[in-house]
């Protein structure tokens, strides 16, 4: 009887070892999923680092392009200063050429009489 109740327990031992080691191939399982979930965020977190860093690249290219047309936008407008200048000596030059010949106008009306 004490053979049998020990024969039981054995039993009864194998039984919770098959299931602690059932367990243990599901956690195993488990840890593998959580393994690759971590993996593919990894690999994630690179492709936006990637993009993050292509990103920043356009960005300095936009700003180096903005900075250029500033730049040439200040040329243009010292050519528009310079050329308004030489418009006013011309309109002054014109000036001074029409006062001279009312003068010229004068001198020969006063020839004619």
């Amino acid at each position: 009887e004490t053979n049998d109740e020990g024969s039981k327990t054995n039993d009864e031992g194998s039984e919770t070892n098959d299931e602690g080691s059932e367990t243990n191939d599901e956690g195993s399982e488990t840890n593998d999923e959580g393994s690759e979930t971590n993996d593919e965020g990894s690999k994630t977190n690179d492709e936006g680092s990637e993009t993050n860093d292509e990103g920043s690249e356009t960005n300095d290219e936009e700003s180096e392009t903005n900075y250029d047309g500033s730049e040439t936008n200040d040329e243009g407008s010292d050519t528009n200063d310079e050329g308004s200048e030489a418009k006013d000596e011309g309109s002054k030059t014109n000036d001074e050429g029409s006062e001279e010949n009312d003068d010229d106008g004068v001198r020969q009306m006063i020839m004619l009489e």
